[in-house]
């Protein structure tokens, strides 16, 4: 009897609609800017992905951001790519990392910047509860210190 190991299914029970409030920080010592938000998650190409659509508003415009997972039971190693409207533009992220058998994703990618070297980027999706799921990002420096960037807290539609 073979053992399937691929924490994705766990994910896969989030499927849905979700809707929360997006709360994004410019800098740690401004308020964050609030704005709704709303996530679809749903297993894709034979159920070997994850995909999950979110949207978000900054200063009145609407944004979007797509984040595509993979799972590989082998090496025990989560992957995504990540790209949205608003931080990354024209661009995609590679990402790899963690997905615990509770279902909790943490991965991490870099971005270049105009000048030193290329900064970090964390994202953590993490089931809070059956209605629940969270998802916040991290702006990582190249000292490896942390700023909480994107929070929102999602409860199914």
């Amino acid at each position: 009897m073979t053992v399937d190991n691929n924490r994705l299914h766990l994910l896969s029970a989030f499927s849905g609609e979700w809707a929360g409030m997006n709360q994004l920080w410019l800098s740690p010592t401004e308020d964050s800017k609030e704005s709704p938000a709303t996530l679809t998650l749903a297993p894709t190409l034979k159920a070997k992905f994850i995909e999950v659509k979110y949207t978000w508003a900054f200063a009145d415009t609407p944004q979007e951001g797509l984040l595509i997972i993979g799972y590989q039971p082998k090496r025990e190693l989560a992957t995504a790519t990540w790209m949205d409207t608003w931080h990354m533009g024209d661009q995609v992220m590679a990402c790899q990392g963690t997905l615990t058998t509770e279902g909790n994703l943490n991965v991490r990618g870099a971005y270049p910047v105009q000048t030193g070297p290329d900064w970090g980027w964390r994202i953590i999706l993490e089931p809070a509860s059956d209605q629940k799921l969270n998802l916040i990002m991290y702006n990582r420096f190249p000292t490896g210190e942390e700023e909480l960037a994107v929070k929102v807290a999602f409860s199914r539609s």
